[in-house]
Parts: structure tokens; C-alpha cells; sequence
């Protein structure tokens, strides 16, 4: 795992450095996290940086809400493709409600989601496994839900997620808490020593706009 030192994105090292925890299993780290905020606050790049620092050690499974997807059953088919080795491993009721690419499956959500959480448990006894989900309000909503559902009841298992979103009320309903960060505008310092990294300088004007904000990070 790199340091927050290796990638640093101004304003936001705490943020960066308890993403860090979640991938690497860090004891003190919870299961899973999902960062919320503004277009252009930074969370996909800290998403980004997550699934660089993984390392080999750890297998990424990977998604992004927004794109054109005709079949939600068919991208899902897509994602656990990687893993259906350990389909093997889980009861049929189980197995047969995992998603296969070419056949639209229809199957009560909550089977759906312990389905898949059971694949991607199955698949994290060989090597830890990092659910890195960005965007995950632009999924139609009984994928956003099956996403933000296996996350919640990731407990102890090998399994960790990094989800972000523009909406905090995608977790409605949910019945275990996630813990979320939401990243607000940077504060006036932090908006000024962005500016100064650039390469060119802006005008006085558009610094002083630039530098409005409030701190950086809220926790819950």
C-alpha cells in the first residue's frame, strides 16, 4: 500500500489516508466507506488512487454509474465474470441467481444481493477483494441498491468497498449503517495552495473566488 505521502490531494490527506485503511484492511478501518460530495471534490480520483494501491495482492472489482448499459443483469454478469471460478462453492438457490451474461434474470433483490455477496465472499478466502464502485446514484436502482446492500453487510470478511456518490440519500433504506465522507469545498487555504500548484496563475480576481469555502471533510 502507498503512503499518502506518494499521492497527495490538496486538502483531502485525511480522506486519503482512511481510504488507504479500508483497502488495506487496517483493523481500525471499517469494511467499507462511501464518499460523498460536489462534481469535482475529488472523490474519484481518491477512488482512482484506492484501486492503484491495492497492489497484486488484492483483486479489484470495479464499476462506474453513467454509463450506457442496456441490461443491468448483463453489466453485473460483466463485473463478477472474473470470479465465477468460485461459483462453484455456493449453494445452487445461490448460484443460480447470479447473473450470466446473454440471459436477463429475474430473482427476488434481496436473493440477488446475497448472491453476489456470497461470490465475492467465496473469492476473498484466496485473495482480499476491493469493491471499488464510483458513481454508484447513476446506476438505475436495483443495481445502485444491490451495490449499496452487499456494502452494508460487509463485516469481517476479506471483502472491503470504496463507493462514492453526489447523493447521500442513495443509502436510504439501508439496514446497517455505512460510514460516510462527505467532502465539502476545501477551506480558503487549501483553495489557495491549489491555486498555487497550477501551472499558471490565475488572475487576483479568480483567487479570491477560487479560495471561498469551508473545511474540507465531514465524517459520520
Amino acid at each position: 500500500m502507498s503512503s499518502t505521502e506518494a499521492f497527495r490531494l490538496i486538502g483531502r490527506d485525511d480522506v486519503v489516508a482512511l481510504t488507504e485503511a479500508v483497502v488495506s484492511g487496517a483493523r481500525s478501518a471499517p469494511p467499507a466507506i462511501v464518499l460523498t460530495g460536489e462534481a469535482g471534490s475529488g472523490k474519484s480520483s481518491i477512488l482512482r488512487h484506492a484501486v492503484r494501491a491495492a497492489g497484486g495482492d488484492v483483486r479489484v472489482v470495479s464499476a462506474a454509474g453513467g454509463a450506457s448499459e442496456s441490461s443491468a443483469d448483463g453489466l453485473l454478469a460483466r463485473l463478477l465474470w472474473p470470479l465465477r471460478g468460485f461459483a462453484s462453492t455456493l449453494p445452487p438457490g445461490l448460484r443460480e441467481a447470479l447473473p450470466e451474461a446473454g440471459r436477463d434474470l429475474r430473482c427476488a433483490p434481496e436473493l440477488a444481493r446475497d448472491a453476489v455477496l456470497s461470490l465475492l465472499e467465496a473469492a476473498a478466502v484466496e485473495r482480499p477483494i476491493l469493491l471499488a464502485i464510483d458513481d454508484v446514484d447513476r446506476f438505475d436502482d436495483d443495481l445502485r441498491d444491490l451495490f449499496v446492500g452487499v456494502t452494508a453487510l460487509l463485516m469481517t470478511t476479506g471483502v472491503r468497498a470504496v463507493l462514492t456518490a453526489r447523493r447521500l440519500d442513495v443509502l436510504r433504506g439501508v439496514d446497517r449503517p455505512i460510514r460516510t465522507v462527505e467532502l465539502v469545498p476545501l477551506a480558503p487555504h487549501h483553495s489557495a495552495e491549489l491555486v498555487d500548484a497550477q501551472p499558471g496563475q490565475p488572475d487576483p480576481s479568480v483567487r479570491g473566488r477560487s479560495s471561498a469555502g469551508r473545511v474540507g471533510t465531514r465524517w459520520r
